[in-house]
């Protein structure tokens, strides 16, 4: 999976926040993502990853890509259509 040159619909910074704020901030975002938006999560919490991808596979967003750049992960998450 890869992020770089990726396009996304919304950005979520939840860099300095640690679990389960940056799944909270995402669950907020998808709420308000038309079907189908993509959205990008900036997070520097490791737990993160582990929480994005179990929400992902239980709901049915996709998790289309993840990078990491020093402590920050970005992770790329496609809103399921309805």
């Amino acid at each position: 999976m890869s992020v770089r040159g990726e396009d996304y619909d919304i950005l979520v910074d939840a860099r300095g926040l640690v679990c389960p704020q940056p799944l909270r901030l995402l669950r907020g975002a998808l709420r308000h993502a038309q079907p189908g938006a993509t959205i990008c999560l900036v997070a520097d919490d490791p737990h993160a990853l582990i929480d994005v991808t179990a929400h992902c596979q239980r709901v049915g967003h996709g998790l289309i890509g993840e990078e990491t750049q020093g402590t920050a992960l970005r992770l790329l998450i496609r809103k399921r259509s309805d």
